[in-house]
């Protein structure tokens, strides 16, 4: 699993059958599609701290699941004094 400007993504080598993936966010399910091989990007942009699922199921009823906590945003700088006031 990856994230690359706040979007979630992971890479899959495809096999002869056909399979699905879907992720969930906080144990709920937020994307589903249909694999790849090579990246899928799910589309889904991450506020930060988030607990992320990716499960791959095949036809044959084989699945297998990447997990991972999104990191929480960095906290915004504390603004410098202007100078002028």
């Amino acid at each position: 699993i990856a994230i690359s400007n706040q979007e979630v993504s992971f890479s899959a080598t495809l096999g002869s059958m056909a399979a699905t993936w879907e992720m969930t966010v906080n144990g709920s399910v937020v994307k589903s599609g249909s694999l790849s091989s090579g990246v899928n990007s799910t589309g889904y942009k991450i506020k930060g701290g988030e607990s992320i699922k990716i499960t791959i199921s095949d036809d044959a009823g084989y699945s297998a699941s990447a997990e991972m906590t999104a990191p929480s945003p960095s906290p915004s700088p504390d603004p410098k004094p202007d100078p002028e006031s």
